[in-house]
């Protein structure tokens, strides 16, 4: 199941390391921020040093009474200001004073790890969260307040089965022509709706934070439904289907990618529409474009033998259920966060 930072995240950036959830270094668990070797202390993540090591650094005036320089750490020894006095002959292994305690340090007045308005209510959107941890909290509002435990019908039967995996083998040789976006929307497939609309998170943050909640659990109730059917992966069932990539290790029944991407096709339609901006572009045959483009990412799972048809419709169906029970219930959280989302959109649509 895909987790991670949006591409429309990490690609903008304005927030220094925020793109690649630099901010909270080795934390995260792909942890290419994480480790302090010689490439990550001499390089930079946008703007933002990956890795800030402390050493021992020289005074900046020789010290009495040794007539040299001490070595200061962090934080560092007070600069002397009187005259330096000759360090005594045969006295280079006099000790250097001890670092002072870091605890005598007048601490600040810093309340609040993110900024709060009126009641104490934490500010939308949070400034300072990465995305993807500000999306676990959005899941736990959504697991507290919301009646999730949607209701799936089992998966079809055999001979349904079976005619899904002639399907698969008959779509096999669009393998080739779309792979590289399959691939690419196999990490992240969220990413492709900024591709047509155009928002990153330096342009509309609380959208990108919603965006993902909603990634987060919709892999919470795909994974929820799938350890229900366990149903096996078509490349279990039939060895003609022979997937180019390494089949996940969960059951195929919904399709979580499925799940996510008319997910957030669901929540986008609601912050453009309750915006009023007329933003979203309408396809020539009917329908718009972000419908257009979760089925797209659906079928190109299916493409790769991933999952079954089946898959994709049930994992339609749960993004439709469990988005209609957040958004009619709106948890204060997701409330105030689309309510700032709404007023993005409004304020890119507004006309000079």
């Amino acid at each position: 199941m895909p987790t991670g930072i949006s591409l429309a995240e990490g690609a903008e950036g304005a927030e220094g390391a925020e793109g690649a959830e630099g901010a909270e270094g080795a934390e995260g668990a792909e942890g290419a921020e994480g480790a302090v070797g010689s490439a990550a202390v001499s390089g930079t993540q946008l703007g933002r040093a990956i890795a800030t090591p402390l050493g021992i650094s020289p005074s900046l005036r020789k010290q009495a009474p040794w007539g040299w320089y001490i070595g200061n750490g962090w934080p560092p020894e007070p600069e002397p200001s009187g005259p330096v006095e000759a360090r005594p002959a045969g006295d280079a292994t006099q000790k250097q004073p001890a670092v002072a305690n870091p605890l005598l340090w007048e601490t600040n007045a810093v309340a609040s790890f993110s900024p709060r308005g009126s009641g104490r209510n934490l500010q939308m959107p949070p400034r300072a969260w990465g995305l993807e941890h500000f999306g676990v909290v959005l899941l736990a509002e959504f697991v507290k307040s919301v009646a999730w435990d949607v209701q799936l019908e089992p998966p079809p039967d055999r001979q349904e089965t079976l005619k899904e995996l002639s399907e698969l083998v008959e779509i096999k040789p669009f393998r080739q022509g779309v792979l590289a976006e399959a691939l690419a929307q196999k990490a992240r497939p969220d990413s492709y709706f900024a591709t047509v609309l155009a928002y990153s998170r330096a342009s509309h943050r609380a959208t990108c934070y919603l965006i993902e909640g909603v990634m987060r659990i919709m892999q919470f109730q795909s994974m929820h439904q799938k350890a229900i059917y366990q149903r096996p992966r078509p490349s279990q069932l039939s060895p003609e289907i022979a997937p180019p990539i390494p089949v996940p290790g969960h059951a195929s029944y919904p399709s979580g990618h499925a799940s996510q991407a008319f997910a957030v096709q669901i929540l986008l339609t609601s912050i453009v529409g309750d915006a009023g901006a007329k933003v979203m572009p309408v396809a020539p045959q009917g329908g718009d474009a972000l419908s257009r483009l979760a089925q797209r990412i659906a079928r190109n799972r299916e493409v790769l033998g991933l999952h079954y048809p089946s898959d994709s419709k049930a994992g339609r169906m749960l993004a439709e259920k469990s988005m209609e029970a957040l958004l009619s219930k709106r948890p204060p959280l997701f409330a105030a966060l689309h309510e700032a989302a709404v007023q993005e959109w409004r304020d890119f649509a507004a006309e000079g």
